[in-house]
Formats: structure tokens, sequence, C-alpha cells
């Protein structure tokens, strides 16, 4: 949770604090023309390193809405008055919406063509009714404060309609940058509906940080969480262990018989069953903290307990384990020879009895964290050769 709000949360305080805080506002006023700018370079940067187009057009319309209203003239300004809070929330939608794909593939490509579109579509709208447009444009929205927006029922319209369905996008996709896009559009409400070209600037260089904080997020996860599972990953784990103090706990888990979960009923059922252990280890009292420690093996840290305090935890996690029921689909059982004749399939399933092997250690004096891990690892195979589903120490 915390990832996935770290980059609206720093976005939306700094904003406020450059709005409500003069003293924040003056110590930050030298800077704040280059900061749209230093966002751009690092997002760009951080768009090409890691192949993200979204974050990349995101960054270019903020900036090419920053220039139309920092060096448009007052007749431009008109115009922009009204085109900008409709184009840039359906464009920013569009972003949103589209998978990524990278920027060479038939999806990258299509993204740009689309916005081209869509601008096209508002110069053609302008060509064909300027009188309406005169009308509209005329018309700032801060008109709204006198109750006279009728005529700005399009703009009311699109930027509620498209923050609206990217929070429903957000909410059925939690990924941080699905989180920060949605923050952009946020961000850039106040830059819309702002007279000031400078404060406009300021607010898109925020609504820009938001995506390319969340890149960083990312690449945060990506590193240090497994993507199967959502456990911590082994390069945590490695971490974990050198800020541990004297006294913790090591517990390795393995499913048992797991390569038969593989070779009989498929990777997709093994995948399953990995994330189906790593949610109940996820649940694991007495303070532990479980990470992915490769294929079909687990580590759980107990920081500052012992083996009496460990045990009991790890013995209510086996016995869990071993009463929940997976089951099994029937589109996922695999026969042991292919049939003549396959029958599609229907609706049945069958259920299967998951267990593990559990070996756990307490470091001892002279033990470094290698040492405490091989322990684990000892005892996890004398759990194994003793019959598998139980836990040793």
């Amino acid at each position: 949770m915390i990832s996935l709000l770290f980059p609206a949360l720093l976005s939306f305080g700094s904003g406020l604090l450059l709005v409500f805080s003069p003293a924040v506002r003056r110590l930050c006023d030298p800077f704040l023309p280059f900061f749209p700018w230093l966002v751009l370079i690092c997002g760009l940067f951080l768009a090409w390193r890691f192949n993200r187009s979204r974050l990349a057009w995101t960054l270019l319309l903020l900036t090419a809405a920053t220039i139309f209203l920092q060096f448009s003239g007052a007749e431009q300004q008109r115009a922009l008055n009204l085109w900008l809070p409709l184009l840039l929330p359906l464009s920013l939608l569009i972003i949103l919406l589209m998978p990524e794909k990278g920027f060479f593939t038939p999806t990258g490509m299509a993204r740009p063509l689309l916005l081209i579109l869509l601008g096209g579509a508002a110069a053609l709208f302008q060509q064909l009714r300027p009188d309406l447009v005169s009308q509209m444009a005329g018309m700032h929205p801060a008109a709204w404060l006198h109750f006279d927006f009728l005529p700005l029922l399009p703009i009311v319209l699109t930027c509620g309609g498209s923050l609206l369905v990217s929070a429903i996008w957000c909410w059925r996709h939690p990924e941080p940058l699905e989180t920060g896009l949605l923050t952009t559009q946020l961000l850039s409400l106040p830059a819309l509906f702002h007279p000031s070209p400078l404060t406009a600037a300021t607010w898109f260089g925020l609504a820009g940080l938001a995506p390319t904080l969340a890149i960083v997020e990312m690449s945060l996860q990506m590193a240090f969480r497994d993507d199967l599972t959502g456990l911590r990953g082994r390069r945590a784990l490695n971490e974990s262990l050198q800020r541990l103090g004297a006294r913790y706990c090591v517990a390795m888990v393995d499913i048992d018989h797991f390569k038969k979960f593989n070779d009989r009923h498929g990777h997709d059922v093994g995948d399953q069953v990995l994330r189906m252990v790593a949610a109940r280890l996820a649940g694991v009292g007495g303070g532990g903290r479980p990470f992915r420690y490769g294929g079909e093996e687990f580590a759980i840290l107990f920081p500052g307990r012992g083996l009496d305090e460990c045990l009991p935890e790890l013995e209510e996690l086996r016995r869990e384990i071993e009463a929940a029921r997976f089951t099994v689909r029937r589109r996922y059982l695999r026969p042991k020879k292919r049939p003549q004749h396959p029958k599609p399939a229907g609706n049945s399933s069958r259920q299967l009895k998951v267990t593990v092997s559990i070996g756990v250690a307490q470091r001892q004096r002279s033990m470094d964290p290698g040492m405490v891990i091989k322990e684990a690892d000892k005892a996890l195979y004398r759990a194994k050769k003793a019959g598998r589903n139980r836990v040793c120490r």
C-alpha cells in the first residue's frame, strides 16, 4: 500500500506546501521555473531506461501544455481556456487505458497517433464552428464561481468523466504507475483552472513528478519483491538478515512433492500452489516476515524471537496449509497420455492436498546469517527425511 500511494502523497504534499506555506514558497521561488524541466529530463531518462512509453508521452503532453500557457499570446490564451481542459484530460485518459507495450510496437505507435487524431479533431471543430468556439473560449473556468458555467458543461463532463474512469481503472489495476497517472490528472486541474502561467507550470511539474516517482517505486518492487507470489524476494531477505540483532530465528519452508504437481498438472497449477502457500505464509504470526527463497522454497524471519516462541507459530502455519484444500479446475487437469478424441473441458474439478515441511534454526553466538540459514536447511532436510509435513528444529 505504501508503494502504491507514495508517489501520489509526495506530489500532493509538495503542492500543498507550496500553496499554503509562504515560507516554503519563498524558499523555492528561485527554482520553480526550472522544476518542470528537471522533472521532464529525469522522467524521460527513466522512461527510456525502463522502456515506459506511457511515462514519456505523459511528460511530453505536460511539457507541451506548459509551453502553450507560458508563450502564447492573448488570442491564443482564449482558445487554450477551452481546448486544454478538454484535450489534456482525454489525452491522459488514453495514455492510462492503453497497455504498456514499449515505444516501437503497434500499441506503442498507436498511442501518439490517437493523440494526434484528437488534436486534429479539435482543430477541425474550430474551423467548422468558430462562433461556438469563440463563445466558449471567452469564458475562463473561474466563471464557475459565479454559477455561469452552462457553456462550460463539456469541460465539466470531460474532466469529471476522465477522473471517474481513471479512478475505476486504478481500483481494478492497483499498480504504482496507474496511481501515478491518476495523480497526474488530479494535479493538472489546478494548472488548467488557475490564471497564472507560472503556477500552472509548477502544477504541471508536480503532475509529472507523480508517474516519475512511480517508475522508481516499480523498479524497487522488481528488485526486492517476487512477481509471482507477491512476497519479498531473496535480495530483500539478504538485506533484512544484515539488519537483524543478535537474537532471531530463520525458518525454511518447502512444499512437499512440488515437482509432482508440475509434472502431473502443469506449471499453471504449480504457480497456483505457490500463490496459495505464499498467501498462508503472509499471515504467519509471531512477527514472522516471509520471503520467496527460490523455486518451491520460502524463508521466514523471526526478529527478536527464540525457538520456543517460533515453533508454535510454525506448527500452526503447517496445520493451516494442510487443512486448506487446493482445488484444480478441469481445464488444468493434465491426462497422462494425450487422448485420441479429446473432450472439451467442463466445470468439474479436483481437490488436492498441499503440505509443507519446515526447518527452523536460532542464531547462536559467532553464527553469521549464512550459517543460520544452513542450520535451518539441515532442519528442513530432517523434516523431509522423517516423512515430510512436519516442523523440525
